[in-house]
């Protein structure tokens, strides 16, 4: 009996203390809601004391590292400097010691009168006079200020002193273009294009080419082309761009005026050769508008296509094209002795250097640019002459083989089909020009002359070009 009273005891004892349990997993759950719904209505959780005791507590952090950028307003004027270091202050929280000018630092800045800020060029840094800027030379940049959202550069430039009042684009920077022998077309055509690309987020920028040679180019050059942006250098460094099928290049109008395109563009020291020496390739740059260009020491050879041109300038204002050479034009015409009747003889004197009138027609870009201009009827709403052009001291040469046998005669320079402005032609040589082998050249056949521009034309001088045969 006792054994039996023992046992219903125990039994007891473990409904009470499952109930126990039950009871106080009810609590917890009801004072979880309760805790959850006081925080909804932004009350105060009768739990939150308890769980901030476990959550780890937040250490104060700067707003700014050292060398950030940042902007300080001092009065009316916004400096923009460095930041040196930071430290926390009990009452003002973090305050800066920020470089405000080169080697002038001020401290104990605090952190609200700070804000980042990025600019092209930094404190400090070295950098060299553009050529938008009136001035040439190199320096440090000493101070920057912002003035009504427009950065502002002070700098020492050798042989200058200090110079003030210096805008972005008077400045140049430099990038060097990753372009390997080894890579595919592909492969350098992609980093050349990210090179021109990255070149329009700057101001004046320095495209440096590596000491090599590197293969270029597409299939359809009228689908895939590169665009050049303003404000650019493409500067060769012992370099060869082989052109591996063809290669365009081209500068889009930005706006009606004929400055409004390609502008402060320099192209110098590049060799552009084709792939194939027998046949040929296709290089052309073709500008909608656009101003103020230098292209100086470089060689084009065997990539002037028959009807096409190495040049096409669409209303270019002010163009140098100073001690380049020019070797090859339409090898396919070679062994032709005569000319054909009754035909189009633009094939035999296709200008290298063509000095177009730009319009809307879409006939002196041969609809290139029209096809891939969304904005070329707008930018085009009237005829533009290129002007202010001068060519000086160029090589229009054969190419020859080996053996010293030509395989493409040279090639002209003028415009065929418009008036021009102002024109200066001038120590240049033209050496077995395809169209001289049709003679005599008389003013019924003035396109086929070296140097021809419609007759009458009088914005054009010429001297001291020689001709040889």
């Amino acid at each position: 009996m006792s054994d039996y009273r023992s046992k219903k005891a125990e039994r007891r004892r473990r409904e009470r203390r499952t109930l126990e349990i039950l009871f106080t997993v009810l609590v917890l759950l009801l004072a979880l809601f309760l805790s959850l719904d006081f925080l909804e209505k932004g009350k105060k959780s009768l739990i939150a004391p308890l769980l901030s005791f476990f959550q780890p507590k937040e250490v104060a952090k700067p707003r700014f590292n050292e060398g950030n950028q940042v902007l300080y307003k001092d009065g009316d004027e916004e400096i923009i400097g460095r930041v040196i270091k930071s430290t926390e202050d009990p009452e003002q929280g973090f305050v800066y010691e920020v470089e405000l000018k080169l080697g002038v630092t001020q401290k104990e800045i605090p952190e609200k009168e700070l804000s980042a800020v990025a600019t092209l060029y930094q404190l400090g840094e070295d950098v060299d006079l553009a050529p938008a800027s009136t001035l040439e030379g190199s320096g440090q940049i000493t101070k920057i200020n912002r003035v009504q959202d427009q950065i502002i550069y002070e700098a020492s430039v050798e042989n200058l002193g200090h110079v003030y009042d210096i805008k972005e684009d008077e400045l140049k920077t430099t990038i060097q273009i990753e372009l390997r022998a080894e890579n595919s077309r592909e492969e350098n055509n992609e980093i050349f294009r990210q090179a021109l690309e990255a070149s329009s987020k700057n101001g004046f920028t320095i495209l440096e080419f590596p000491e090599g040679e590197f293969e270029l180019g597409f299939d359809d050059p009228a689908k895939e082309y590169f665009i050049l942006p303003s404000n650019i250098q493409l500067r060769g460094n012992n370099t060869t761009l082989v052109v591996d099928g063809a290669m365009f290049w081209f500068g889009l109008a930005t706006g009606p005026g004929a400055t409004d395109g390609l502008t402060n563009f320099i192209l110098e020291d590049l060799h552009i050769r084709a792939k194939d020496l027998k046949n040929g390739n296709q290089f052309m740059l073709m500008a909608n508008h656009g101003y103020n260009w230098t292209i100086r020491n470089n060689q084009f050879t065997m990539v002037h296509k028959m009807s096409s041109h190495v040049f096409d300038l669409g209303g270019v204002q002010y163009a140098e094209f100073i001690g380049n050479t020019f070797a090859g034009y339409a090898p396919n015409l070679t062994a032709t002795s005569s000319l054909p009747e009754n035909t189009d003889l633009h094939p035999f004197y296709a200008e290298a250097i063509q000095l177009d009138a730009s319009n809307n027609s879409g006939v002196w870009d041969g609809a290139y640019l029209r096809n891939i201009d969304p904005n070329y009827t707008a930018n085009n709403p009237e005829t533009i002459l290129s002007s202010g052009i001068v060519i000086r001291n160029n090589e229009f040469v054969p190419y020859k083989d080996n053996s010293g046998k030509i395989v493409a005669y040279s090639a002209t320079i003028g415009q065929h089909s418009s008036k021009v402005g102002y024109i200066t032609l001038s120590g240049n040589l033209f050496q077995s020009t395809l169209s001289t082998r049709f003679g005599p050249l008389g003013d019924d056949r003035w396109v086929l002359r070296p140097i021809h521009f419609p007759l009458e034309t009088t914005t054009v001088t010429e001297y001291d070009n020689r001709i040889e045969p």
